[in-house]
């Protein structure tokens, strides 16, 4: 009945007949009709009160993003006082593959904190053993303590051996840097990388002093990330293990135990690296769960080769290697970590680790003493140069060889030394391919020249040392390409690269091997490399030890770098430094005086190692890819052979008396006299006779003796003459003169007197001769140009260097007059044998004017002058030299007032 009552009032508005045209329009009359009823009965009836809306049920109902502030808690400390703690979950990786690994490989090129594969990156690192949990460790724990706490932890376990610094680390880094793991940080505040779709992760390095509460704090952003926080509330902190001078730590374990590979045999693995980052790449297109098992797959053997490309030993085959050595590597032990009451609710133990810091590396620079390596013979090398390195390689080779009975011949023929050169240049080429130098290094070797006819016109040990030298001119020839200025005139080895691991490519790499090949080559033909350095190479023969850079050694080679580091040494943190150091810091540091201002006591000790290592390596040193490179062939590697750097290391007091005599330094008056031409062909007949009489009548030893004797008997003389008249006017020597060298050096004479005539404390290369030209008081040659100044210096008996020529001019006069001066006994000098050793050690060999930008020389010139011990006159030198002035361009004033006069002198 209401159907039919609804349909009939629907169809009374249309006539009989017409019915609606559509269901459409039907519908729409009918919501009109109907929509008066609806709003009476919305307005009249009750209404029942609406309900709250209910979420739909789901997975993350009560879940919380976690905070670091969720990581820290309180918890009391032994004496009962509250104190700050954290969650630490230090999860560790393998090193990261070298740039040269990871092109050969296809490696990924960035670290990553893995997301998706989270936990099979950390099952595989907790089965070596690189996971640590610190539940509740106080937030004033120091960064480097706990480091070291898992670096011991580490090596107790046996399993993973770390990289070690050596018994004598360098004292050069800082504490962390010594450590053989490193913290990682995340970069971009943690977000994922568009290209790896997951965070990035960097080294870092923190200062000294850094603790965990400055991690959550100052250095939130690179390490208190949302990824890195977990569920349980421990904050991630990420470590990596180390690399020291290119040394790949050792993982004891088959690759089945580690999990990526078939193997059930263990090994020394140092190839895990390689297979962890091939295997997990970017997180996002990791080869999970089997794509790794064909990476390294040979396809015809169908082997896995990468454990024989990296040297992978077996354990048993390990132990026997070790059972020869004959000294074992220092092994870190962890710091204890003592029980401690806490609050309870917490945990009924907290975790405090011992700040101790490291003490080794306190010492300031030449603070300590070095001591060279265990010596890898029991005899020292010292005989002939040459013949100790090819002996040591055919030895080599009959080991390697037992069933030949000579030694390779190695022989070039050729129409000059430059066709030789260019030859020996192609072998050094192809032995550092092969890393076999036992064919160059032979002792059946022949060098011949012959003409265009094939008649022998040359051979022998100088055709042999010309044709080597020549390889390593040609090689070097662009000299900008391979070496850089440094000190003393020396160069230090150029580097494209501006951090340890930025690619360098392969063709420079390899170009940089042959050329240390060629100058090792060279030193074992007692040729000086130059220009390099004798410091650098002394650095590489000890393999990087920079400690090996010693007091004495600088003060050989670079006497002026000696002198600026002892005044650092000196120099107060919180001092500013003079202009005496802007020079040295605007060349080789980029930095300005002002910069240096603020100053630790810890950073001034560092940056007196650093100003010694920029100015004789450069600023990356022995971890530099292009030096590594250098030094791979420098070794000169022959199979089951000692390498160059270790038999240099084992001559007789060491690879720094090695360098020595090839860089012809000056221990005795033989090693100068083959260099000494004494002419006296510039003073007058008269003069010849008059000093021909003196030397008849001259007074012990130099009784007819001639002027040689006199220098000689000068130069062989040891300490300081005079020493009490000494006393009076040590206050007024030049600082840079070292007076401990000059008292107790036998060969401190012999190299000032070469530093002041050549510009070198040794023997400059070249042969040219050192001249002594002996002048009377009217020869225009000496102190030509300087009137005013010359008839002083000719009374004082001054002597006149040009350096750039190599020549000192002195007075005869001068001479004669204190052979044949009245000494009276008490009163020093007492002889004439004494009077000449003091007015030279002043006049020559101490002062070295040349070099000095400035000082002052002292006028205690006995026995005519010695009235005038308070007296000098000071020597300005310019910076630029010019070979047509005496000393270096010096102009001499004289500040000694009118009142002294030759013959007050004379009264004394």
């Amino acid at each position: 009945m209401i159907l039919l009552h609804l349909l009939f009032l629907l169809l009374i508005p249309y006539p009989l007949g017409f019915l609606p045209p559509s269901p459409v329009h039907f519908f729409q009359h009918l919501q009109l009709r109907l929509l008066p009823q609806r709003d009476h009965a919305a307005g009249m009836l009750p209404r029942k009160p609406r309900s709250k809306a209910q979420r739909k049920p789901s997975l993350m109902d009560g879940f919380s993003v976690p905070k670091i502030e969720d990581c820290i808690t309180s918890a009391l400390s032994p004496a009962g006082q509250p104190l700050d703690v954290i969650n630490l979950s230090l999860q560790g990786r393998l090193p990261f593959p070298s740039s040269i690994q990871r092109k050969d490989h296809d490696l990924p090129s960035n670290q990553v904190f893995y997301l998706h594969q989270e936990t099979s990156f950390y099952n595989l690192n907790q089965n070596i053993g690189l996971n640590f949990e610190y539940p509740l460790l106080p937030l004033d724990t120091l960064v480097d303590s706990l480091l070291q706490n898992i670096s011991g932890k580490i090596q107790e376990k046996e399993m993973i051996r770390l990289p070690s610094v050596g018994t004598n680390p360098p004292t050069f880094l800082s504490s962390s840097s010594l450590l053989p793991i490193q913290l990682l940080s995340f970069s971009n505040l943690g977000r994922a990388n568009s290209l790896s779709k997951a965070p990035r992760l960097r080294a870092i390095a923190l200062r000294t002093g850094t603790t965990i509460k400055d991690l959550v704090t100052l250095h939130r952003k690179e390490f208190a990330v949302r990824p890195a926080i977990t569920h349980r509330n421990f904050l991630i902190v990420n470590f990596i293990i180390t690399e020291f001078h290119n040394e790949r730590p050792a993982v004891k374990i088959s690759l089945a135990d580690f999990g990526l590979g078939l193997e059930v045999i263990a090994r020394h693995h140092r190839c895990l690296s390689i297979r962890t980052y091939a295997t997990f790449r970017e997180d996002f297109d990791a080869l999970l769960p089997h794509g790794f098992l064909h990476l390294f797959v040979d396809e015809d053997s169908l082997e896995d080769h990468l454990c024989e490309d990296e040297g992978c030993l077996l354990v048993e085959e390990e132990n026997h290697l070790e059972g020869s050595s004959e000294e074992e590597e220092p092994v870190l032990t962890a710091n204890p970590l003592p029980p401690t009451s806490v609050s309870s609710g917490i945990s009924p133990q907290l975790p405090q680790i011992v700040n101790t810091p490291r003490e080794r590396n306190q010492p300031a620079l030449w603070a300590s003493t070095w001591n060279p390596p265990t010596q890898r013979r029991s005899t020292f090398y010292a005989a002939n140069l040459t013949t100790t390195f090819y002996r040591e390689s055919q030895q080599a080779f009959f080991r390697s060889n037992p069933d030949e009975i000579s030694p390779p011949l190695l022989r070039l023929v050729g129409l000059s030394c430059e066709s030789l050169s260019q030859a020996y240049l192609e072998k050094v080429r192809s032995s550092f391919i092969a890393g076999n130098f036992a064919h160059l290094l032979s002792p059946d070797r022949h060098f011949v020249i012959r003409d265009g006819s094939g008649n022998s016109v040359t051979s022998g040990r100088g055709v042999e040392a010309e044709v080597i030298h020549g390889a390593l001119t040609i090689f070097s020839r662009e000299h900008s390409r391979w070496f850089t200025p440094a000190v003393e005139n020396f160069s230090t080895l150029t580097t494209i690269a501006s951090t340890c691991n930025e690619h360098v490519s392969q063709d420079r790499l390899n170009d940089l091997g042959i050329l240390g090949a060629l100058v090792a080559l060279n030193l074992v033909n007692e040729c000086p490399a130059l220009p390099l350095n004798p410091l650098f190479l002394l650095y590489l023969i000890y393999e990087g030890d920079f400690d090996c850079l010693t007091e004495a050694a600088v003060s050989e080679w670079s006497p002026d770098l000696r002198y600026l580091l002892k005044q650092w040494i000196d120099l107060p943190p919180h001092e500013l430094p003079s202009a005496l150091f802007a020079s040295h810091f605007a060349t080789y540091h980029d930095l300005q005086l002002q910069t240096l201002a603020q100053r630790d006591p810890e950073a001034h000790r560092l940056l007196g190692y650093r100003m010694l290592h920029n100015a004789v390596i450069g600023k990356l040193g022995a971890s530099s890819l292009e030096v590594q490179a250098f030094q791979k062939g420098f070794r000169l590697p022959v199979p089951n052979g000692l390498t160059f750097c270790e038999i240099a290391q084992c001559y007789f007091q060491g690879a720094r008396w090695f360098l020595s005599h090839i860089y012809k330094s000056l221990k005795t008056f033989d090693d100068i006299e083959h260099r000494l031409d004494v002419d006296s062909h510039e003073i007058s007949n008269e003069d010849k006779e008059r000093l021909d009489s003196v030397m008849d009548t001259a007074p012990a030893p130099y009784a007819r003796q001639d002027f040689l004797f006199v220098l000689k008997d000068f130069l062989e003389g040891r300490g300081i003459p005079c020493p009490t008249a000494f006393q009076a006017i040590i206050s007024r020597i030049n600082p840079r003169i070292s007076l401990e060298e000059a008292e107790d050096d036998p060969s401190f004479r012999i190299r000032s007197f070469c530093w002041a005539v050549s510009g070198a404390p040794f023997l400059p290369p070249g042969g040219r001769e050192l001249k002594v030209i002996l002048v009377s008081d009217d020869n225009h040659s000496y102190m030509n140009g300087q009137e005013t100044s010359r008839t002083e210096a000719l009374r004082l008996g001054v002597h006149s260097y040009k350096t750039c020529f190599q020549e000192v001019r002195i007075p005869i006069s001068f001479l004669i007059k204190l052979l044949t001066f009245n000494y009276n006994p008490g009163p020093e000098p007492d002889n004439a044998r004494d009077a000449i050793h003091f007015c030279s050690a002043l006049i020559s060999s101490m002062l070295v004017a040349y070099l000095l930008e400035y000082f002052t020389i002292p006028v205690k010139i006995l026995p005519y002058l010695f009235a005038c011990l308070a007296k000098t006159f000071a020597l300005p030198v310019s910076s630029k030299t010019n070979v047509d002035t005496d000393w270096g361009m010096a102009k001499l004033y004289l500040i000694l007032g009118k009142e002294l006069n030759y013959e007050d002198s004379l009264g004394v």
